[in-house]
């Protein structure tokens, strides 16, 4: 069997919905699961190589696996198994504080109910080589559906929202093929899934933009320990059927195994299950239901003189491919007796520190970006442009100020201007020259404002660009002359 190994990082929130229900609240899976890696490759080999898009997608012969979430320090993650508790009502970021329950004795339990503890199951989250409890970062946005048919305005009575993976977290997952496929199968998928991929629900718009990269380590290369018991920890969610009638299995038997001897302890074993139907978007249609065990369940199984690490090497290889149904979705992906389920507390394990891929370089942006821009700085620059006007006027309107006829004088020159010499040239020669001179002399009684109405035009107003002179003038020769006539006529200024 080859594994080629990835990382990857979302360049956009990415939108995977626990379930695909087009009503009702929507909780957003907190890893990426295999079988839309599986829709991202296929969506670009599926017509590509016609002849060999069955034997890639829905042999088995090719298994995409779940993408889980990097450790802050680049460590891969595993998710928690659900033997591992915490006394009720405590918290911890740490699962080294937890206990695992498969190895509880009677005793400790018997200790447990004297002092009033109940140990309460962890069930979310992921954990680090260290024992750090790991949860990716999600948000919600709230939104409505758009009535195209009424130039764009918001649908009656359709508001939603979708719960999402934060852009910018890191992920990795690995994909396995089968000894016998040729090696440019191979290098077809891991090309159509290096780069930028899109994934999830609302891909076609603002979701689901993730960058993926080729990862030389192997991020789970753990080595089973020998025991009494045989533990088989669900990496991924486990789908089993009866071979005699296709019921779903929800307990699975030792025969799924085939070893000879065991039994299945249920009393030891800690699984959840869960059922949900996924949507396929190229055919438009929901698939079966899908009745599993989900990832984290610890399964325990017993036999007289226990396992030695040779046969539980073994069965190991021999579970790399995964059982059940679905393992192309990623689905059926074991650990044998892994080294963090050894002893009643946890104990570390090794995994190497994996290079995430580098954030998503700046693009150059469209000219409509630049246009946009310039219009948003227009209109801040206008409206920065009114309120300065506007505090200028409640000043300036006295029975002192000049007439209307020459404040409206200054929309004209304001247009009429070819640069800031020739319009202070043309307000020099209003203000200073010919029978409105005295007006423009005198004093303006503000609070703020200690000139004449000459120096303030020609001073304060003219200080600045040429667009901001301009918009200056044209808003006092607009504006004042109107407030003023409002102000005379016992209006509201």
């Amino acid at each position: 069997m080859k594994t080629v190994h990835f990382t990857a990082r979302l360049l956009s929130d990415a939108v995977i919905s626990e379930r695909s229900a087009t009503i009702g609240g929507h909780r957003c899976l907190d890893y990426l699961p295999g079988a839309v890696l599986l829709g991202a490759a296929a969506a670009s080999l599926y017509h590509q190589n016609p002849e060999a898009a069955f034997l890639l997608f829905h042999s088995g012969k090719v298994r995409f696996g779940n993408a889980y979430p990097l450790s802050p320090d680049n460590q891969p993650t595993l998710p928690v198994p659900l033997c591992w508790h915490l006394p009720k009502g405590q918290e911890a970021a740490d699962i080294s504080q937890a206990s695992n329950l498969i190895h509880a004795t009677a005793e400790q339990f018997e200790a447990w109910d004297a002092q009033g503890e109940q140990q309460k199951q962890l069930r979310t989250g992921y954990v680090g080589p260290a024992g750090r409890k790991i949860s990716p970062s999600r948000n919600y946005r709230l939104k409505t559906a758009i009535n195209r048919e009424q130039q764009g305005m918001a649908e009656e009575a359709h508001l939603f929202g979708y719960q999402s993976l934060a852009a910018g977290t890191c992920w990795y997952f690995s994909v396995s093929f089968d000894d016998g496929l040729e090696a440019r199968l191979v290098e077809q998928v891991a090309g159509a899934l290096s780069g930028v991929i899109r994934v999830g629900r609302s891909r076609s718009a603002e979701y689901g933009l993730l960058a993926v990269s080729r990862s030389e380590a192997d991020p789970l290369a753990m080595q089973p320990e020998a025991g009494e018991q045989l533990l088989l920890y669900c990496l991924s969610d486990l789908a089993l059927t009866d071979r005699q009638t296709g019921a779903p299995v929800l307990a699975p038997e030792p025969g799924v195994l085939q070893l000879d001897g065991i039994t299945f302890n249920p009393g030891r074993s800690y699984l959840r299950t869960r059922s949900y139907a996924p949507f396929n978007s190229t055919r438009k249609r929901f698939d079966l239901e899908r009745q599993v065990i989900v990832k984290g369940s610890v399964l325990v199984y017993e036999r007289p003189g226990g396992f030695s690490v040779a046969e539980l090497q073994q069965l190991q290889q021999r579970l790399a491919c995964g059982i059940g149904s679905y393992r192309q979705d990623g689905l059926g992906q074991l650990l044998v007796n892994p080294p963090f389920l050894a002893d009643a507390s946890f104990a570390g394990f090794t995994a190497p520190m994996l290079a995430p891929p580098p954030a998503a370089q700046p693009q150059q942006l469209p000219p409509l970006v630049d246009w946009l821009g310039a219009k948003a700085a227009q209109r801040s620059e206008e409206a920065a442009a009114v309120k300065q006007v506007d505090d200028w006027i409640r000043e300036l309107i006295s029975d002192r100020c000049p007439k209307n006829s020459q404040w409206g004088q200054l929309r004209s020159i304001a247009v009429q201007g070819k640069d800031q010499a020739d319009i202070k040239a043309k307000l020099t020669k209003l203000c200073a020259e010919g029978v409105s001179q005295k007006r423009w002399a005198k004093q303006v009684k503000g609070r703020t404002i200690r000139t004449s109405y000459r120096d303030f035009i020609l001073e304060t107003v003219l200080d600045g660009s040429l667009s901001q002179v301009r918009k200056r003038l044209y808003l006092l020769g607009n504006r004042l002359p109107r407030l003023s006539n409002q102000r005379s006529n016992g209006g509201d200024q």
